[in-house]
C-alpha cells in the first residue's frame, strides 16, 4: 500500500546520497512490512527508531556535501530536515505514551515525506552539484596539463 519502490526518478546523482537514499526505502519498507504483519509495538518502535537514526545521519551526510560545495540554499534545506525531524519526534512521543503500535497513516506521512523531500527538495540542489562537479573537473584537467 505505502511501500517505496526505488527508480531512477529518485537519483539525485551523487552516488552517496543516492546510496543512503535507497537504504532510506529499505528501512521504510522493512517498518511497512512490519506493519502489515501485525508485530509487536516494540519490534514496530525498534524499526521506526532504526529508520529516524539513519534518516539523521542520511541528513547530516547530506548537509556537510551541501556546506562542502557552498549550497547557497542549506539553511532552507537544514531547516526542512529540522522540520520532519520535529515531526517525526512528535509521532514517536505519541506513540510511546498511548503505547499504540505505529499506524498507517503515520506510515503514509513518512511515506509522502520521503517521497516528496527528494523529488523537490533534493533534485533542487541537482544543477548546483553539477555545476561544482564541472568546475572541479576543469581545474583538475588544467592542473594535469601543468
Amino acid at each position: 500500500m505505502f511501500s517505496l519502490q526505488w527508480s531512477e526518478e529518485f537519483a539525485v546523482g551523487v552516488e552517496s546520497i543516492d546510496r543512503e537514499h535507497r537504504a532510506l526505502f529499505d528501512l521504510f519498507n522493512d517498518l511497512h512490512r512490519g506493519i502489515l504483519r501485525g508485530e509487536t509495538q516494540s519490534l514496530t518502535a525498534e524499526k521506526l527508531v532504526r529508520l529516524v537514526q539513519y534518516t539523521r545521519e542520511h541528513f547530516a551526510d547530506e548537509e556537510r556535501l551541501m556546506a562542502e560545495s557552498g549550497y547557497p540554499k542549506l539553511e532552507e534545506h537544514r531547516a526542512s530536515h529540522r522540520s520532519l525531524t520535529v515531526q517525526v519526534e512528535a509521532m514517536m512521543a505519541d506513540l510511546e505514551r498511548s503505547q499504540a503500535v505505529m499506524n498507517l497513516p503515520a506510515l503514509k506521512f513518512l511515506n509522502e515525506w520521503v517521497t516528496q523531500h527528494i523529488l523537490k527538495e533534493d533534485r533542487a540542489y541537482i544543477p548546483w552539484m553539477r555545476e561544482i562537479a564541472g568546475a572541479q573537473e576543469k581545474i583538475s584537467i588544467v592542473a594535469a596539463g601543468d
